[in-house]
């Protein structure tokens, strides 16, 4: 008698990772509130998931008007984001994004002419 055989089928469940957005405002420090709010999730999340972390500076423009300051915050907040740990290639700075502004004044544009003329504007994608 011939011992049997046991086929042992294993499939493999490949889930697809979470996409992640989340960022920081740079208006001024960060500080221990960034840290346990936000920073410190997207440390424990960035090998798990598809992690986009943005330092958002053209937020900043409503509270900063000062140019030099909006910088340095800017890399400040980009240096303490290395610093604890946050990979640069998962960091990305809302400024140096040319087409977020670009989209926002034609958005912009696009709703004042909407609500001042009442006006239906159809948005033709190219």
């Amino acid at each position: 008698m011939q011992a049997g055989k046991i086929i042992y089928l294993s499939t493999e469940i490949k889930m697809k990772k979470k996409r992640i957005l989340s960022g920081a405002q740079p208006s001024g420090l960060l500080h221990i509130g960034n840290y346990f709010g936000m920073i410190r999730r997207m440390i424990d999340f960035q090998d798990s998931s598809d992690l986009f972390c943005f330092i958002a500076n053209y937020h900043s423009l409503t509270s900063i008007s000062n140019k030099e300051e909006l910088e340095k915050n800017t890399f400040n907040a980009f240096s303490d984001l290395l610093a604890l740990g946050l990979d640069s290639k998962k960091i990305y700075c809302m400024g140096s994004i040319s087409c977020s502004s670009s989209y926002r004044i034609n958005m912009d544009t696009i709703q004042f002419y909407k609500r001042r003329f009442n006006a239906e504007i159809n948005i033709i994608q190219g």
